[in-house]
């Protein structure tokens, strides 16, 4: 899968694919996860070079822990992307935690939980 940066669709793309990290088969989730870490790779150099800030790799605190299926951090060209459209992600997401059932409102908080392992410090401002 191939992704870029100024991609109309990348959203979308993006909550799909993090969707698939949050859905209870793990065979869904292990496929969403190859596929986020072959786009992360893909769109690394692009997303640096067009980047004014510098990509520091975050040391967890100890105890600290990654949620299911993720077992390191995700890498960072997919991490810069998830910033890059936090904005129009994350009100989207609280929108639908306000669902009238029960089942929604979980879909919601358990894709902005994954939403959030990618955003890292960035979350902080929005």
């Amino acid at each position: 899968i191939s992704i870029f940066p100024n991609f109309q669709y990348t959203k979308d793309l993006l909550l799909l694919l993090a969707a698939g990290l949050s859905d209870p088969a793990r065979e869904v989730q292990q496929f969403a996860l190859e596929n986020i870490e072959n786009a992360g790779e893909t769109i690394q150099i692009p997303i640096t070079e067009n980047s004014d800030s510098i990509e520091m790799e975050i040391t967890p605190c100890e105890g600290f822990y990654y949620p299911e299926p993720f077992v390191t951090q995700p890498p960072a060209g997919i991490r810069n992307l998830f910033k890059h459209h936090l904005r129009d992600i994350v009100p989207l997401l609280l929108k639908q935690s306000e669902d009238w059932t029960t089942q929604g409102r979980l879909n919601a908080l358990t894709l902005l939980r994954t939403v959030l392992v990618f955003a890292e410090d960035k979350i902080t401002l929005h």
